[in-house]
């Protein structure tokens, strides 16, 4: 049987009783509560046997110590590699198009070149920051996990550039864009507030509480929240999109093939990427999906506060069960912000998912066909498309979408990636 973890000690009679200062770090909180005084270990530590000190509630357990450097590490790290990668090929890319003359417009391309570039920047940090909180592991002290856990704020800093890139391409004539650029930057602001503040108060006592109860509690259900409408809205709109594409394809078999011939001819470089765009974020908003249904489970039954020793105890096998599920969060929701932001339907960054060896036909200036691969679209940012601010006023060419359709190479489960 799984041993149970205490973390709340009772039967004292004074807060000096109770291991409050720990390594020069403050490892437990004690308050009276109705003449009752009650000790508790800081999230994640439990006392140990004799109730004499916290600890971590995986401290010396050896099998979830190769558990975590063996497996867990390494695919986060292997993530982290992923991130860097793609976000050096985003930054050569647009250096070759735009070709920087000086210092200063290098590192602007470096720092904010365009949303994808900036968006694999704060992934990598959320990572960065996730990988040294899971490396130190049971070492760690309090107020550095808490300082680390602000990292949760760069995640939210990417759905916010991913929110307002799935507004532009889910939008025909985009004529609120100083609307979106205002919103975009106030959220991001506010992340960045956050980070500031969450990893400041750790390490300051007197740090007002309800500072961290604001940024760390109910900003976070705030951002969750806004999660879930985003995926329901552009979820929607992408999906009624890529149903009035293949709607156009009904037409009479007599009038087929001359429509075919004819529109083979216009469609052009940049409808196939967007079609191939649209479908690409079809299938990961759903992943996303599966993020924050994981997410919610796991913020819901890993408060301690529904757990007590007689009929339903905390045991460490609980916890280990949510910090599993926590780590394979993580690499749902950065697979998925990374495909979404790589645009293609398949990947050269990740390809364990899928292995697309289907080319794609395209017409060149003088109407000869060529063949395009799909890597070659890799190259993706929603910016790009404005014209004057707008979006060209393109018709969706539905053999374009059909031969786009078939690009995804089925998985070893059989599934449409």
């Amino acid at each position: 049987m799984s041993p149970t973890l205490t973390y709340i000690k009772g039967n004292i009679t004074s807060c000096v009783e109770c291991p409050i200062l720990q390594y020069n770090d403050y490892y437990a909180t004690c308050h009276v509560v109705k003449n009752n005084v009650i000790c508790q270990c800081k999230y994640p530590f439990v006392f140990n046997d004799d109730q004499t000190k916290c600890v971590h509630f995986y401290h010396d357990d050896i099998p979830i110590y190769l558990l975590n450097y063996l497996i867990l590490i390494p695919l986060h790290f292997y993530l982290l590699v992923s991130t860097l990668r793609l976000y050096i090929h985003k930054v050569k890319k647009l250096c070759e198009r735009k070709n920087p003359t000086n210092k200063y417009e290098k590192v602007t391309m470096l720092i904010n070149g365009n949303t994808a570039i900036s968006s694999m920047l704060l992934c990598f940090m959320y990572l960065l920051c996730k990988g040294i909180r899971e490396s130190i592991f049971v070492w760690i002290k309090p107020s550095m996990y808490i300082s680390l856990r602000a990292a949760f704020y760069f995640l939210c800093g990417v759905g916010t550039l991913l929110f307002y890139n799935l507004s532009i391409m889910t939008t025909k004539h985009n004529n609120n864009m100083r609307l979106k650029k205002c919103l975009r930057n106030f959220s991001l602001c506010f992340c960045c507030l956050g980070v500031i503040l969450l990893s400041v108060g750790a390490y300051i006592k007197t740090w007002p509480s309800i500072v961290t109860d604001i940024f760390n509690q109910y900003m976070s259900a705030l951002y969750a929240l806004l999660l879930v409408v985003g995926i329901i809205y552009f979820g929607k709109k992408i999906t009624s999109r890529l149903s009035a594409f293949n709607s156009s394809q009904s037409d009479d078999d007599t009038n087929k093939n001359n429509r075919t011939t004819s529109s083979s001819r216009s469609t052009g470089a940049r409808e196939r990427k967007k079609i191939q765009i649209l479908l690409v974020m079809n299938f990961y908003l759903k992943m996303l999906v599966v993020y924050l249904g994981i997410m919610v489970f796991c913020v819901v039954f890993e408060n301690r506060k529904m757990y007590n020793n007689t009929w339903h105890p905390y045991t460490k096998a609980k916890q280990l069960v949510f910090t599993i599920l926590w780590r394979i969060s993580d690499f749902i929701v950065v697979i998925s912000v990374l495909r979404i932001f790589e645009g293609t339907t398949s990947s050269r960054f990740f390809p364990w998912l899928h292995i697309c060896k289907k080319d794609l036909e395209s017409l060149d200036s003088e109407g000869n066909v060529k063949k395009i691969s799909s890597y070659g679209m890799s190259s993706y940012n929603a910016e790009d498309y404005l014209v004057d601010g707008k979006l060209p006023n393109e018709t969706i060419n539905p053999v374009a979408l059909a031969e786009l359709s078939n690009i995804g190479c089925e998985d070893r489960r059989g599934s449409m990636i």
